[in-house]
């Protein structure tokens, strides 16, 4: 079943409109994505792997996906780092840092602090190959390395990401 996303002008308001995933954007249109960083107690943040036969293959990122019709971008935030590792985060519980308007996309940036035990993770096969958990400096190490994505964005929240490693500890 594809998925359907709910259609935003350039200013982020509804064009009361939808579209299929895998259809080109309409001119002018944009669709909402959410990402993820889960930052743990100790400190670490969780890295999935893109899995085999998806655009980027093997990369490593933070959770993420695109926000189905109906839902609102935390919403849609919860329910991918629900399918893609398992962990649940109740609503309120992710913190918006960054928030950009690239080409056909609004791309909405959370934190999550909880705790992750990486053999209770549940990753979905189609999305995410493997996980694991770094610390701020082997994340910017491996993005230097161009193995994180996303390559475009990091830079513009990463402070952000840094401080909130205070509030991890």
């Amino acid at each position: 079943m594809a998925e359907t996303w709910d259609l935003f002008d350039a200013e982020r308001k509804s064009l009361h409109q939808t579209m299929q995933r895998g259809d080109p954007v309409p001119a002018g249109a944009h669709h909402v994505v959410a990402d993820i960083w889960t930052i743990t107690p100790d400190g670490r943040f969780l890295l999935t792997q893109r899995a085999p036969g998806k655009k980027y293959a093997g990369m490593w990122e933070c959770t993420g996906g695109s926000v189905l019709a109906g839902e609102s971008s935390e919403d849609g935030a919860r329910r991918e780092l629900h399918e893609e590792t398992g962990l649940r985060a109740a609503p309120g519980q992710l913190k918006l840092i960054h928030s950009i308007c690239l080409f056909e996309r609004f791309v909405d940036t959370y934190v999550f602090h909880a705790p992750v035990v990486l053999d209770q993770l549940r990753l979905q096969a189609c999305e995410v190959c493997d996980a694991r958990l770094v610390t701020f400096d082997e994340l910017c190490r491996l993005f230097a390395g161009g193995q994180v994505m996303p390559r475009e964005r990091f830079p513009l929240y990463r402070a952000q990401l840094e401080a909130e490693l205070t509030a991890a500890r």
